[in-house]
């Protein structure tokens, strides 16, 4: 789904997207952006490395750490069930509060934690460890002077599956979702990327260990930062897999499915790739060719008029450059918050 966060800042509605990863289906008549002042190649690769950052560890490393900032009396805790906010698990904090050194509190979060292990990691079978972590709710941690130390409207959750085995072997699967604004200098800071913040309804399912691959299926809006200066918005609908680790029929060069930009005039930029699914295309090719194969690049598309191809490097994605939460970051307990 398409959409502009607060509307009064200017943002221009979003053209529909169609039905499938195709180019969108746009009115052709409509004027074309003048692209002779667009590094498209530096946008997209920017675009693909940035949108790695944005996970609900990035929330839940913000709320720990804000909380632990609290004097034990600003906020109050809940444990279980609080019916006036309509909660019924988990731990809450929920206040309109100020600290002895001017730290404040305003609003609830609610977090759950969900561990379990089994096995014999110096085994073939191994150990598998599962591990899941949920936060919720509508906070403002403000710093004296009214900086905001972390913002939270929405919710996000992951989970991990780890195992270990016998010879050093590790297989993890991490997946996220973020359907939250985030904010706050517990989260960002000036070295950030986008420092001031995101919104974000975005999924990521990462895979790591014994091969990599990546899926990602949402959308963010940067706040005030800009990619190359000129998109404030990702769309996207992607999934890939480590060429080392693709079968004979599959394309090692580049992703199935969609990437695409909203630059501040809220064009979109769709970059197209292979079909990602296979009802997509009936069977049959895309009727370009570019579309269809596999050559590493993917076809532009603005307003639904093809403006060429952009080829980004897709190994900002691999080698290591997921790294999945440990599984003691999923603990959180009440006397680690003071």
């Amino acid at each position: 789904m398409r959409w502009c966060l607060l509307v009064w800042m200017g943002c221009g509605a979003p053209e529909e997207p169609t039905e499938n990863d195709g180019p969108r289906n746009t009115t052709p008549t409509l004027p074309i952006p003048d692209l002779s002042g667009v590094d498209l190649d530096a946008s997209f690769q920017e675009a693909m490395s940035r949108v790695l950052d944005v996970h609900a560890r990035r929330a839940w490393d913000g709320h720990r750490s804000s909380l632990a900032e609290s004097d034990g009396a600003c906020p109050d805790v809940y444990l279980g069930p609080l019916d006036e906010l309509n909660i019924d698990e988990g731990t809450t904090w929920s206040d309109l509060c100020e600290t002895a050194d001017g730290q404040s509190y305003e609003g609830h979060l609610n977090w759950t934690t969900w561990m379990a292990a089994n096995g014999d990691a110096a085994t073939a079978i191994g150990r598998s460890t599962d591990a899941s972590r949920s936060l919720t709710g509508d906070a403002l941690v403000r710093e004296p002077f009214v900086y905001t130390r972390f913002g939270l409207d929405g919710s996000v959750e992951d989970s991990l599956s780890l195992l270990e085995a016998k010879g050093g072997f590790t297989s993890w699967t991490w997946t996220s979702q973020v359907d939250a604004t985030l904010m706050g200098t517990a989260v960002f800071d000036e070295a950030d990327p986008f420092p001031e913040g995101w919104r974000a309804d975005l999924y990521m399912a990462a895979h790591g260990g014994d091969y990599e691959s990546l899926e990602l299926r949402g959308n963010l809006y940067l706040y005030q930062q800009r990619i190359q200066g000129h998109f404030d918005s990702i769309d996207v609908d992607i999934a890939m897999i480590e060429p080392s680790a693709t079968s004979p029929d599959d394309c090692a060069l580049e992703p199935k499915g969609r990437f695409s930009l909203r630059d501040s005039e809220a064009v979109w930029y769709d970059l197209i790739f292979m079909p990602r699914y296979a009802e997509e295309v009936g069977g049959d090719a895309y009727p370009n060719d570019p579309l269809s194969v596999c050559d590493g690049c993917g076809t532009l598309y603005v307003r639904g008029v093809e403006q060429g191809t952009v080829c980004p490097d897709f190994g900002v994605w691999f080698g290591g450059a997921i790294e999945p939460p440990g599984v003691d970051e999923f603990v959180l307990l009440l006397q680690d918050l003071h």
